[in-house]
């Protein structure tokens, strides 16, 4: 029964790991989606502000005869779009960098528009609720709680198997040279030594879950 309810837990475990594989996966979409669009958004804002500039700069240009304080602002504004240019290139980068990344989870048109409730406002949170709800649902923990389980259960069974492992063997001989003659014997296979107790084996166990409550203890 115990080697059941362990093979259980251990199932258990696993199960818990893809879960946890899944959220991971999601968590990353939910991010790069965050990414994406509020690169995109930064690209939108950053070709209006150069399209202004833009206009300031041709609108300086085209003044005749410019004093010495005209030729001092174009050249502020100049230096002012040149640094826009690169802040837009870099707005660049980074809105290709998320698109390609998100590209390898959901299928998405370049310049696409994502939905994204919380920078609408759309979505709140709870903090107290998260809060208290996160370590029952935090899945590391989950999984931590089923290893403890286990190595109890381990650690019983252990207990339990304290006498050696037991083997039996037979054979059976026949002779016909000089007379017919059969043999038939029988005899046990014990561990040496017997009295052991499988004290290694609880020892083992022992430590198993003394490091299982540790490493729980650690991560809550």
């Amino acid at each position: 029964r115990l080697r059941r309810e362990i093979g259980e837990l251990d199932a258990q475990v696993s199960e818990v790991r893809t879960k946890g594989a899944e959220v991971a996966v999601v968590h990353d979409v939910i991010r790069l989606a965050y990414q994406y669009e509020i690169s995109r958004r930064k690209k939108e804002i950053a070709k209006k502000r150069q399209k202004r500039f833009e206009l300031i700069q041709s609108y300086l240009a085209g003044r005749p005869f410019p004093s010495p304080q005209q030729k001092a602002e174009r050249n502020l504004v100049s230096a002012r779009l040149t640094n826009l240019t690169i802040d837009a290139l870099e707005v660049e980068g980074d809105l290709a960098r998320s698109y390609e990344s998100l590209r390898l989870y959901v299928p998405l048109e370049p310049e696409s528009e994502i939905e994204i409730p919380w920078l609408k406002g759309v979505g709140t949170l709870d903090k107290t609720e998260w809060v208290r709800t996160a370590p029952e649902k935090n899945i590391d923990l989950l999984a931590q709680r089923f290893r403890i389980d286990s190595s109890r259960k381990e650690k019983s069974l252990a207990k339990r198997e304290v006498l050696p492992d037991l083997g039996i063997s037979g054979f059976y001989q026949r002779e016909s040279a000089g007379g017919a003659e059969r043999a038939v014997g029988g005899g046990l296979e014990l561990t040496v030594p017997v009295w052991n107790w499988n004290r290694s084996g609880i020892k083992s166990a022992e430590k198993r879950l003394e490091a299982d409550e540790r490493l729980f203890r650690f991560n809550e």
